[in-house]
């Protein structure tokens, strides 16, 4: 919707609607937007609903109703030309994330809201949430600063408590943009602009410069490995976050990777798209198939455990094994291990433990390529208790 610049949503019938993410997003040339007729009171995901709305000088919020909302990531990103923000309605007692929620506003100068508004946040949810809102000033004068952008300063401004908003309940409500007509008919003139100095009529403000994309350089990628099938593999699972935020793929990025069959490394390109640009490489992972545990049998002060023996195809992709026993069922503490370097091997005895003590043991699959090792995930563990 780019092109978009004008959208009449009268009579939208929006109460059975929960997910709102994305609705407007990149809708660069809408000026305004009355969504007075939307009835949110079933929404939860408000994820990036006006990001990119950089034209967007008017926008109604009066109606709505967001109790039930969790998420309201970049929920504002970059709407550029905004100047005011009436969240007098917001009740934010559900949202769990705020990361990025008025990010890049460089215009916004006022945000009205009431006690309704609160951030009971988990540490990063509320990360980034007015970085770059250069021209934001709270009720009681606290201004803008980089070393505030997150979200503990989504408060009303007050002594002894600085914020960024300003309290809906004293302040008087922005006003809504001159209406076309004029109250005796006809239509309304466009108000003088201001002199100068010099009498001459002051240039009208300019359209806000298109964002920059943003880089992915320093983006933090997390690709999911998959375990060995003999069959070609690539990634399926990735998150790329920058700055915290979490972007959405084909949106923000697209990623390519050859794969391959063989337990190793694979290399993975995650190329910027729309508001991010430049590459970042990551790498895939091909992992042996899991073992699993079949026997154990206590012995003195010690005890032997066994372990399924590969198929033919996965054998050629195991090195060896590796085995771990704990006294501790989550292996966090006092955790021995012995790597079997053989992978016809598929048993294991271990000695000199304490005697009469439950030990916990696991067993997981390994590959040497090169210099490095690829180890499965580990099997579910048993419980053998050693003979005195």
């Amino acid at each position: 919707c780019s092109s978009l610049t004008s959208l009449d949503l009268g009579s939208f019938d929006t109460s059975s609607v929960t997910d709102m993410s994305f609705m407007f997003d990149r809708c660069q040339s809408l000026t305004s937007l009355d969504l007075g007729s939307f009835d949110t009171s079933s929404v939860t995901d408000m994820i990036s609903m006006f990001e990119w709305c950089q034209s967007l000088t008017s926008l109604d919020l009066g109606s709505f109703d967001t109790s039930s909302v969790t998420d309201m990531i970049s929920m504002f990103e970059l709407c550029q030309s905004l100047t005011s923000l009436d969240l007098g309605s917001f009740d934010t007692s559900s949202v769990t994330d705020m990361r990025s929620m008025f990010s890049r506003c460089s215009l916004l100068e006022t945000i009205y809201a009431t006690g309704k508004y609160t951030t009971a946040l988990e540490e990063s949810c509320g990360d980034n949430a007015f970085s770059g809102c250069l021209s934001l000033r709270g009720g009681n004068g606290t201004k803008y600063s980089d070393s505030h952008t997150d979200a503990s300063y989504a408060r009303i401004d007050a002594p002894g408590q600085p914020g960024y908003f300003s309290d809906k309940a004293s302040s008087p409500a922005p006003q809504p943009p001159t209406s076309s007509t004029n109250p005796g008919g006809g239509t309304a003139q466009p108000p003088t602009a201001p002199s100068n100095s010099g009498g001459s009529a002051a240039a009208a403000p300019s359209a806000p410069a298109k964002a920059a994309p943003v880089s992915l350089a320093k983006a933090q990628v997390t690709v999911k490995s998959k375990a060995y099938t003999g069959k070609t593999l690539k990634p399926t699972s990735v998150t790329v976050k920058v700055g915290g935020k979490k972007l959405v793929s084909g949106r923000d990025y697209t990623v390519s990777c050859k794969g391959g069959k063989a337990v190793g490394s694979y290399k993975v390109t995650i190329k910027g798209k729309g508001a991010y640009t430049g590459t970042k490489t990551a790498t895939f992972k091909i992992l042996p198939k899991a073992t699993s545990v079949s026997k154990t049998k206590a012995a003195k002060r010690g005890f032997t455990v066994a372990w399924k023996k590969p198929s033919k195809a996965n054998l050629k992709q195991t090195t060896g094994y590796k085995v771990q026993w704990s006294t501790d069922k989550n292996f966090k503490k006092a955790v021995k291990s012995k790597l079997v370097k053989k992978s016809k091997t598929t048993s294991l005895k271990v000695s000199k433990l304490k005697g009469g003590k439950k030990y916990y043991v696991r067993v997981c699959a390994y590959k040497k390529v090169g210099s490095a090792y690829y180890y499965s995930a580990w099997s579910k563990a048993k419980a053998v208790k050693t003979k005195k």
